[in-house]
């Protein structure tokens, strides 16, 4: 996709967040955005599902519920990004991805909600559950609610 046409886009999606006229949510599902340098932007509850974001610069965009599913995130950086809500793919698309401490913080405290006989194993793994310290909700979910 060309420059000029994906900050249009995120203009007009901007525009869709603050209810203004002439809004529209960012759909950019399917789109190739390889290596677009996304720095900052804000995604929130954008249709991303299926893009290939591969090698993107995403650093402290706020992708709060967006549909990244089937999206390839391969090699993007992440760090400072806002994820909450948002749809995480779970294959292959997402190795490599560059993450900070909370973005990890915030992937083992699910990792560790589940019950699952190797999750109650990883609850009981000082170093694992150190990775949580970060996230508000750490705990909360696994330590003294979680099923054993």
């Amino acid at each position: 996709m060309d420059k000029e046409t994906l900050t249009e886009i995120l203009e007009k999606h901007g525009k869709w967040l603050r209810s203004e006229p002439g809004g529209e949510r960012a759909d950019l599902s399917g789109s190739d955005l390889n290596g677009s340098d996304l720095r900052g932007s804000i995604l929130r509850d954008a249709d991303l599902r299926d893009a290939d974001l591969s090698g993107s610069d995403l650093r402290r965009a706020d992708l709060r519920g967006s549909i990244l599913s089937g999206s390839d995130l391969r090699g993007s950086d992440l760090r400072g990004s806002d994820l909450d809500f948002s749809c995480l793919p779970l294959w292959c698309g997402s190795f490599g991805m560059k993450v900070d401490d909370w973005i990890m913080a915030q992937l083992v405290n699910h990792i560790l909600s589940v019950d699952h006989p190797l999750a109650r194993k990883l609850r009981k793994m000082k170093t694992v559950t150190s990775l949580c310290y970060l996230h508000p909700e750490s705990e909360k979910g696994w330590k003294d609610g979680g099923k054993e």
